[in-house]
């Protein structure tokens, strides 16, 4: 009888999971029957995601209960691209997860050896996201191991070795940063095509528009030097194309608190950040005498502020607000956890 012969191979990872789910469940803050559909919707949305890679048939998704591990497999060709596109999806899941459905996630990606089932994923790269996850994400974020960046700038390296011309720019793969990582691995391909002459300058020009939003997919650097995706970047797309998502049906709001605009009817960009406050502040009104999860809630306040303020929503969350909307008063904790200290110290009054 012969016997297939298994393997594991190299692979992108993302492995994430729904923060305080203990919690949810035993204090019943969801209750049962929603928390069953949400969960429901939320693993098709997951798994629907690979329809927006260019190669879906290398995507893999796996999940059971609020566990999800995304696997992108024969990655040595495309590792800088795979990476970015990963990256935008699991932007706009976590945004979607904590505005839509009431859920802060917290996950990895790396790479590793792996081997992918039709059902089942095995592998060491599996356990090493498991840990990150687990160990070093700690808050509402998904970390990127810092071993996964430093094999993209090999893999640049690799396949562009020198400098090119794009639009009368200079392009050179040592500028490459962690912070431009993929809006300049864009522009460095386009200019490799147009100087190798496959493509003319009208293709560049399609190709730039078609692009033109990579700036808003990338990697910032924590306050403990971990690299993260920002989720509230997907703000920063709704308001950049306001123009394409205003005018459509409204969600139903009404059970929502108007944080933001009493008079006009809302835009998409306002019923989005609505969300996302109204589900913020149900957690610390009920979690928020915790001290651990008060500094997990604390956190995507600073991280939400930051891109808020860019869009006009200048200091929406405050000490003052978290006082009026939560009943719970900052200046009054008392903690020996110096991050929390520094969360609440630098949160305006």
């Amino acid at each position: 009888m012969n016997r297939k012969k298994h393997k594991t191979e190299k692979a992108l990872i993302a492995y994430f999971d729904i923060l305080g789910y203990q919690e949810i469940v035993k204090t019943n803050y969801v209750p049962e029957s929603i928390l069953i559909e949400r969960i429901e919707l939320i693993t098709k949305q997951v798994h629907e995601s690979r329809k927006f890679s260019n190669r879906v048939s290398k995507w893999k998704v796996y999940s059971f209960s609020d566990n999800f591990a995304i696997v992108i497999n024969s990655i040595e060709a495309g590792l800088v691209l795979d990476l970015k596109e990963l990256v935008s999806v699991l932007i706009l899941i976590q945004y979607e997860f904590l505005a839509v459905y009431g859920f802060f996630i917290r996950g990895s990606i790396t790479s590793g050896n792996v081997y992918v089932g039709n059902k089942f994923i095995y592998g060491e790269g599996l356990i090493k996201a498991y840990e990150i996850e687990n160990s070093i994400a700690i808050y509402p974020r998904i970390v990127v191991d810092l071993d996964l960046i430093n094999d993209c700038f090999q893999h640049i390296h690799r396949i562009i070795s020198k400098s090119v011309s794009l639009n009368g720019k200079m392009y050179d793969p040592k500028d490459v940063k962690i912070s431009n990582l993929f809006q300049f691995y864009t522009k460095l391909v386009i200019g490799f095509l147009y100087n190798e002459g496959r493509v003319d300058s009208k293709q560049i020009d399609e190709l730039l528009k078609k692009y033109e939003d990579d700036d808003l997919i990338t990697l910032h650097k924590d306050f403990d030097d971990q690299y993260y995706i920002d989720c509230f970047q997907s703000l920063l797309f709704y308001y950049r194309h306001l123009d394409l998502y205003d005018g459509g049906e409204s969600m139903q709001s009404s059970r929502y608190f108007n944080f933001i605009n009493d008079e006009e009817e809302d835009s998409i960009l306002d019923q989005y950040v609505q969300l996302f406050l109204y589900n913020l502040t149900g957690y610390i009104i009920t979690f928020g005498k915790n001290d651990k999860l008060l500094k997990k809630y604390l956190w995507v306040c600073h991280k939400a502020n930051n891109t808020l303020n860019k869009i006009g929503y200048c200091n929406l969350i405050s000490k003052s607000f978290i006082f009026e909307v939560c009943d719970l008063d900052l200046n009054c904790v008392r903690s020996d956890d110096d991050i929390l200290n520094m969360f609440i110290r630098d949160l305006p009054e």
